[in-house]
């Protein structure tokens, strides 16, 4: 028997990819009720053979993409000068954008 109680708040996104990678979707509660009454599907036994084949293989591919990432030839990446400037330029104008609707509610306050 298996279940997890999952975090709302914080977390959860990680137990619901290894529960994916595993295939143990169905042993996730969301609900402190349903924790304490707790439903029979969480008392099946599980074949943990089947989970362990495929922890095994998503550890296999992700060495590989691993492997792969650290030992391919890197690539330069330049940015040009242009790209920098657009991006101070945009930040620059969501600047004045919300100094201009500051100002706009300052005028309406004094008339």
């Amino acid at each position: 028997p298996f279940s997890i109680l999952v975090n709302k708040i914080r977390g959860s996104s990680r137990f619901d990819t290894l529960q994916e990678i595993a295939g143990v979707e169905d042993r996730m509660i969301y609900d402190l009720d349903k924790a304490i009454n707790l439903d029979k599907k969480f008392l099946i036994n599980m074949d943990y053979e089947k989970i362990n084949n495929n922890l095994n293989l998503a550890i296999k591919n992700s060495k590989e993409w691993l492997n792969i990432a650290l030992t391919s030839e890197k690539k330069e990446v330049r940015i040009s000068s242009e790209i920098l400037v657009g991006k101070e330029l945009y930040e620059a104008k969501k600047k004045i954008a919300k100094l201009e609707k500051i100002l706009s509610n300052i005028q309406d306050k004094l008339k």
